[in-house]
């Protein structure tokens, strides 16, 4: 039979003559009387724990300090100030209450409390009405309830931080009016663009129709000069190329060969002069009629005459075969 170890008290001097039950897992019969006696004076001596015994508190007293209470409701009052310096104001709500309800709602005077739109209007009506009459009174009684135009009332904030703010609202409009004004730009130059496009379109079309009309003319297959032609509407005769009277009209393709004469020289005298012209680059070493008559350089003791000169190889071969 299996046991527990013996439980040791710390009193041992009051319960000399204890005997401390032994705990088993089948107890016979006969002990039950003995184990039962044992913890009874066990419980007598105090020796067991408070584990086994669960103590209820004692219910709380009611305290009802009706005169505590009306004190602190005369003190609440301030029955002593005036009026404007409390600015209470109470107001009967039970119109409000009922109003929009039934002939039977109205009757048995019930207020559904569970109705959230009913109570908000409710609250809406009681503060309107407070707001009406206290305003009421304040002028009755001559105090002012609007700020004068020329009231200053003292900054929470300095005028530093303030002026600090201001820079950064102006930092802000600025960015917004870039930001609309590169935007606006933007939209202008894909505008322009487009209008680029069909022009240059328009010019590679009528160049094409052109160079169709120069090959249809080189076959033979077509006897009209239309494309030498100027087109659209003659220039103003006080002005321009081939409009005075008399005076033959300027072809579209001496137009073009001008206008292809007058761009080459103008793209040229234009990167000369922000590039400049660093000089003749080919033929720098080579004799012209002024260098091939000017003999001022010449001289007979460095030019002619030259001795213990090397011979040529078949000069050296032919010596070498001699030998």
């Amino acid at each position: 039979m299996e046991t527990y170890e013996n439980d040791s008290y710390s009193d041992e001097s009051d319960c000399e003559d204890l005997h401390v039950p032994q705990l088993a897992d089948d107890v016979p019969e006969e002990a039950d009387d003995e184990l039962d006696r044992e913890l009874q004076a066990a419980h007598a001596a105090g020796l067991l724990t408070s584990t086994f015994i669960r103590h209820v508190p004692a219910p709380k007293p009611q305290i009802n300090n009706k005169a505590g209470l009306e004190q602190k409701i005369e003190e609440m009052q301030q029955t002593d100030l005036d009026w404007s310096e409390r600015l209470d104001v109470t107001i009967d709500v039970s119109e409000y209450k009922t109003a929009g309800d039934d002939e039977e709602g109205a009757e048995s005077g019930k207020f559904d409390v569970n109705n959230d739109f009913k109570r908000e209007v409710v609250f809406y009506e009681q503060a309107k009405s407070s707001s009406l009459f206290a305003l009421d009174k304040l002028h009755k009684a001559g105090i002012n309830t609007k700020r004068p135009e020329d009231y200053f009332a003292e900054m929470a904030k300095k005028d530093d931080h303030m002026k600090r703010l201001r820079q950064k609202l102006i930092i802000i409009q600025k960015r917004k009016e870039e930001a609309d004004r590169n935007k606006k730009n933007f939209e202008l130059r894909k505008y322009g663009k487009k209008v680029q496009i069909a022009v240059n379109l328009e010019r590679q079309k009528k160049k094409r129709d052109m160079l169709n009309s120069v090959k249809k003319f080189q076959k033979g297959k077509s006897q009209k000069m239309d494309f030498l032609e100027e087109e659209g509407a003659s220039a103003p005769a006080t002005g321009g190329k081939g409009g005075s009277k008399g005076q033959p009209k300027t072809t579209h393709f001496q137009k073009l060969t001008e206008n292809m004469k007058a761009n080459g020289k103008g793209k040229r005298d234009h990167r000369n002069k922000k590039y400049g012209f660093g000089g003749k680059k080919r033929n720098t070493k080579s004799n012209t009629s002024e260098s091939h008559s000017n003999s001022s350089g010449f001289k007979r003791n460095v030019h002619s005459n030259k001795k213990n000169q090397r011979p040529g190889k078949d000069r050296r071969a032919q010596t070498k075969n001699r030998a």
